[in-house]
This record gives C-alpha cells, sequence and structure tokens, in this order.
C-alpha cells in the first residue's frame, strides 16, 4: 500500500470536540452544567435533601438551602465541597460556593 505524504496527525477526537465546544461558546456552559450535575453526588444523600445547585455564573457555584442553621453549617465546608467538585471534573471550573 502506498504511503501518503504530508498529511497532518490525526486529531484526538476529545480535542476535537474540546475546541469545536470553546468556537460555539457552549464549553462554559457544559462545564457549568456538569458542576451542577456533580453537586448531589460530591455532598451525599443527606445534605443534597436540604440543598439545591442553582447556578454557576462567573465561576460561582449558586446553592440553595432550606434553612438559615444548614446553611451556616454547610458554610464550613464550603471550600471542601468546592475541592471535591473540581477533583470530580478534573478542572478549576468552580472558583467559590456561595450558599444562599
Amino acid at each position: 500500500m502506498k504511503r501518503r505524504e504530508n498529511l497532518p496527525e490525526p486529531l484526538a477526537i476529545g480535542d476535537i470536540l474540546d475546541e469545536t465546544l470553546s468556537k460555539l461558546g457552549l464549553k462554559r456552559e457544559l462545564e457549568s452544567g456538569l458542576a451542577l450535575e456533580a453537586w448531589n453526588k460530591i455532598v451525599g444523600e443527606e445534605i443534597a435533601k436540604i440543598t439545591k445547585p442553582i447556578k454557576v455564573e462567573d465561576d460561582i457555584l449558586f446553592v440553595k438551602v432550606s434553612s438559615a442553621g444548614w446553611r451556616n453549617k454547610l458554610s464550613f465546608e464550603r471550600e471542601n465541597f468546592r475541592r471535591k467538585i473540581n477533583e470530580f471534573l478534573g478542572k478549576e471550573t468552580v472558583k467559590e460556593i456561595r450558599l444562599i
């Protein structure tokens, strides 16, 4: 079989998707959606019952908490949750968690 010369190296499909999503302006939205979805997996069943991730805006994850008492208690765990979400996603998507 004849070998083709001067062909570009093949690209990984993940790289192609990443570039395409970036060009379409969808990459950040996808990452934000994944962060929202990760919340319940990260915090566990008990905390998931009393919280609801609302949105990611400007790298801040907004989470609604059912009561002021729980909001106060969870405020001490925000950094831990943020770190675990970013580890789960494999990148620094969430820079802050704001409990509302």
